[in-house]
């Protein structure tokens, strides 16, 4: 089961950008998600855990260098500001 409205707003935003998941789990974990859910088609790359690195400040840092777009235009949704990287 998922929120109301969900895969219409995953399409939509599919229309318009490249969605991304980057996940500080497992990459099994976030295709399972994915294709539990049906949506895995509208995501172009899952980064996974091997691309987060160990920081003072958190434990698992998402390096967003590894995505190679242009931040400018980038929409970041995450439960933590400090667990993404720019630099």
């Amino acid at each position: 089961m998922t929120r109301p409205g969900l895969k219409n707003f995953i399409q939509k935003m599919a229309e318009c950008y490249e969605l991304v998941i980057y996940t500080t789990s497992v990459i099994e974990y976030a295709e399972a998600i994915l294709e539990t859910i049906n949506l895995r088609k509208y995501f172009s790359r899952v980064y996974d855990r091997k691309y987060c690195y160990t920081s003072d400040e958190a434990p698992g840092v998402k390096d967003l260098s590894v995505i190679g777009s242009d931040f400018k235009k980038m929409i970041l949704i995450d439960v933590s500001f400090e667990s993404c990287d720019s630099n």
